[in-house]
């Protein structure tokens, strides 16, 4: 049953990052609950799972986003030349104030404002936290990222840029709570949900997820 559950963890995990990151918990329950039948079958078991083992699967909301913030962590104040100590608290506080000023560290030219959603780091983060090494869950569970990865994985993502990103806030480095930025990760689905329907907005969202699923798994 050991291996049961932690097939069922990697599937909970890919579902939480690909529909819901922030998840109540009677949809984190029910997300958690079909992770265990669906691992079941690889094994030959059909049992009905435990409470205990309910919640050692829902243990995968909070693995899957720690180490998306851990990611995100290292790659920001490298990406953007954040530095720590006193002698780059200027210069900090500047870069800082540029990219979260009109949302410009989602764009792939935050200093012009051009190419909403395709900032370069976001590539690089989806790599590196799904798509890296074998066992990763991209590729382990990539029916659960193919064909394109889905507007709640990028809104995600962002989310965990700006977390990051807002940790440098006063110049120097200080721990930000990631599970505190679920209403910034709605407002970014909700403003990716508003373009999705918009049918000349649509096509470029889809590309936007196709970009992101081949750059990622074809590394």
């Amino acid at each position: 049953m050991q291996a049961v559950l932690i097939l069922a963890v990697g599937i909970f995990r890919s579902r939480i990052a690909t529909e819901a990151p922030f998840p109540m918990p009677n949809q984190e329950k029910q997300l958690s609950e079909e992770a265990f039948i669906s691992a079941c079958p690889t094994y030959r078991k059909d049992s009905e799972p435990t409470e205990d083992q309910l919640k050692f699967i829902c243990k995968g909301t909070c693995q899957m986003r720690g180490r998306l913030k851990d990611l995100a962590q290292v790659a920001v104040p490298l990406f953007y030349k954040l530095i720590q100590g006193v002698h780059h608290t200027h210069r900090n506080r500047l870069q800082y104030k540029k990219l979260i000023a009109n949302d410009a560290y989602l764009y792939e030219d935050p200093d012009n404002l051009v190419g909403i959603w395709f900032a370069p780091l976001l590539f690089t983060i989806i790599q590196k936290m799904w798509f890296k090494r074998e066992e990763d869950d991209g590729i382990k569970f990539s029916q659960y990222f193919h064909p394109e990865i889905s507007m709640q994985t990028i809104a995600l993502t962002f989310t965990a840029v700006q977390c990051a990103l807002d940790e440098w806030n006063d110049s120097i480095h200080r721990p930000h709570a990631f599970k505190i930025y679920c209403p910034i990760y709605k407002t970014l689905l909700f403003i990716l949900n508003v373009l999705n329907s918009n049918p000349e907005q649509e096509e470029v969202l889809h590309s936007l997820g196709t970009e992101f699923w081949e750059s990622g798994s074809s590394l």
